[in-house]
């Protein structure tokens, strides 16, 4: 048997993680959720999934239980809204996983789960105590749900970004003095400088460098470490064995007085490898704001005008095609329409991308999400 099929063999059907020799399952948490998970019919979770090392892995845990009733909003038409976050959301697949198991609840009316904020919303008819259920049945498939705190999950964030960039400070102050010592080196080889004096300058580099590679390489070092801890791979193990392979050889080199050290290279490659890490992150954190802000562009209620002239509050899902919906001034456009009344310069924005107002009068074609910034506009739905 090949060590690949070893090493298949000793990694469990459900999390991935490490199990005893001979078991499938590393606990019985696994078992029962790779069961479940059979039983729906949905076992194509596994072969389609892909299991990020640097993620929780899917291993149902006893987990701290929450409060969640003063999470859960309750709307108008008795139903029942519950927004979580998500930890060990792993590709894809597992999105589709959740919310196929949570489309066999019954009283369920939304379940869906946002890719890019790790975000689970979930509204539901019935008993507000229903979550509690609905939570349970979530995590018994290896996820950890805990109630969605925006301000959290930003200043979580904002730690990882410092962090980053305090590593790349380290790496570029290391590299530009580094670099200096090595132009003077290699300027040296032509003009005679003498085997002590590049000794020396050599020293300098090391005393520079080592503790710079220590500490400006920690993202990657880690990274690369959960990776072989789940007995996997990713662009971080290669990344860490060159500059450690690299860094130790120059320090072997200085020790024995030899002519070629490479210090400037292992802390320049980190430098120009942390800008990337760096910009990255920035734009995955602009992804989440984004996708933060279009979340935000529902209105839970629209105004509809009724017949009668009267005006009902109901949730925009409700809206039926042919409504006529008022949006006062600062109000955004609960469905998709054409003016039918009103003059009013609009803030699309975040739906085009243009920059500058648009006006809008009867006749417009208007759409959900549009923010009025002007006077009170009468729209008929057509979505």
């Amino acid at each position: 048997m090949s060590s690949a099929a070893v090493a298949a063999d000793t990694l469990c059907l459900h999390c991935g993680l490490p199990t005893a020799s001979g078991r499938r399952f590393c606990c019985a948490g696994c078992a029962a959720a790779y069961d479940t998970i059979q039983h729906l019919g949905l076992g194509r979770y596994y072969e389609q999934r892909l299991l990020d090392p640097a993620i929780r892995a899917p291993r149902p845990e006893a987990a701290e239980r929450w409060d969640l009733a003063r999470h859960i909003a309750t709307q108008p038409d008795g139903t029942h809204a519950l927004t979580l976050a998500l930890d060990g959301l792993q590709c894809g697949a597992c999105v589709w996983l959740i919310e196929q198991v949570l489309a066999r609840e019954p009283n369920l009316l939304v379940g869906r789960v946002n890719m890019t904020t790790r975000v689970l919303r979930m509204v539901w008819r019935g008993e507000a105590s229903d979550a509690e259920r609905l939570v349970a049945t979530v995590e018994r498939l290896g996820y950890r749900l805990v109630p969605f705190d925006a301000a959290a999950m930003a200043a979580a964030d904002d730690r990882t970004g410092r962090a980053l960039l305090r590593a790349l400070a380290v790496a570029g102050f290391a590299s530009a003095n580094v670099m200096f010592n090595s132009i003077a080196v290699w300027a040296g080889f032509d003009e005679g400088m003498g085997p002590a004096t590049r000794g020396l300058l050599y020293w300098v580099s090391a005393l520079i460098a080592m503790p710079a590679v220590a500490y400006a390489g920690l993202p990657f070092f880690r990274s690369a470490w959960s990776a072989l801890r789940a007995r996997h791979t990713n662009m971080d193990v290669p990344v860490s064995i060159g500059v450690l392979l690299v860094s130790a050889m120059s320090l072997w080199e200085t020790v024995q007085g030899g002519r070629h050290t490479y210090f400037d290279s292992v802390v320049t490659l980190l430098f120009f490898l942390l800008i990337g890490r760096v910009m990255d992150h920035r734009a995955r954190g602009q992804a989440r704001a984004t996708a933060q802000q279009l979340l935000t562009l529902r209105a839970t209620e629209v105004a509809v005008l009724a017949a009668d002239g009267s005006v009902l509050r109901c949730p925009q899902e409700s809206v039926a095609p042919g409504a006529r919906v008022l949006v006062g001034m600062g109000e955004r456009i609960g469905v998709d329409g054409v003016v039918e009344r009103g003059n009013a310069p609009l803030d699309a924005s975040l739906v085009t991308g243009g920059s500058l107002p648009v006006q809008a009068g009867p006749g417009t074609r208007v759409f959900a999400g549009t923010l009025n910034q002007g006077a009170t506009l009468l729209v008929r739905a057509t979505a």
